[in-house]
């Protein structure tokens, strides 16, 4: 279980940090004040929505290999699991430092526009490496992506705060991690379950981790915007990198 040591490594080493004095905090937040943030019904449809789809949509059989087939463990990929994962945690007590070094620097907007264009950057990558794979380019793939981006450049509009939207890049990225570390020793639908649990964990484990800094705090919202990013990126995975 090299990702759960490596993940708790990086966690002692966030608590290492932290300013003495600085008093817990945690944002509190009713349901009501939850579905009444800007994106959050949306949010919550996706995770629901997107959940009921990996759980019970049928299996491709490209999703699968025989057992004959299945290849032994790598341990090489829960390191990179676990690697990101410390990664995530350790920019918890840095990253506001770091975006308000940034910031005065390039202005807010620079800030903004710089963390979109990485964005759109990423998408037109992706859908380069999707549409040179001969086998992707169906129509059903075409409509998914659609469907998906729209949901992205959604979340990307209504997500004010820059830093969110470089949390919901690297989330959709962890369940790609996590998948391709359990492919083939997890089958569908509950490999893609697995993907969607650890992005609603680690989301908690960083809320977990700020609630004692300066100029942090916890909060449930974020954890649900993690989740949801997990979600879609798990989405990807099935109905765009899978579809065979």
């Amino acid at each position: 279980m090299i990702q759960i040591v490596l993940a708790l490594g990086g966690a002692a080493l966030c608590l290492l940090v932290v300013p003495t004095g600085v008093h817990a905090r945690y944002l509190r937040e009713t349901p009501a004040d939850i579905v009444a943030m800007r994106g959050m019904p949306v949010a919550l449809a996706v995770c629901l929505v997107g959940i009921l789809l990996l759980r019970f949509a049928p299996v491709a059989d490209a999703d699968t290999l025989p057992p004959a087939t299945v290849p032994a463990p790598r341990p090489s990929r829960w390191a990179v699991v676990g690697v990101f994962v410390v990664f995530i945690f350790a920019t918890v007590p840095v990253g506001f430092q770091i975006a308000s070094a940034i910031v005065v620097r390039i202005g807010h907007a620079g800030w903004v526009n710089s963390i979109n264009t990485v964005g759109v950057i990423l998408a037109l990558l992706f859908l380069r490496y999707v549409f040179r794979q001969r086998e992707l380019r169906r129509w059903s793939v075409v409509t998914s992506l659609v469907l998906i981006a729209a949901v992205y450049a959604y979340f990307f509009t209504v997500l004010e705060v820059p830093v969110k939207r470089i949390h919901f890049m690297e989330y959709s990225f962890l369940s790609y991690l996590v998948y391709r570390a359990l492919r083939p020793h997890s089958a569908p639908p509950r490999i893609y379950l697995w993907c969607v649990l650890a992005a609603m964990l680690v989301g908690t484990g960083e809320e977990a981790l700020s609630i004692p800094l300066a100029r942090r705090f916890g909060a449930v919202s974020d954890v649900i915007w993690d989740t949801s990013a997990g979600v879609l990126g798990t989405l990807v995975l099935k109905y765009v990198l899978l579809k065979r």
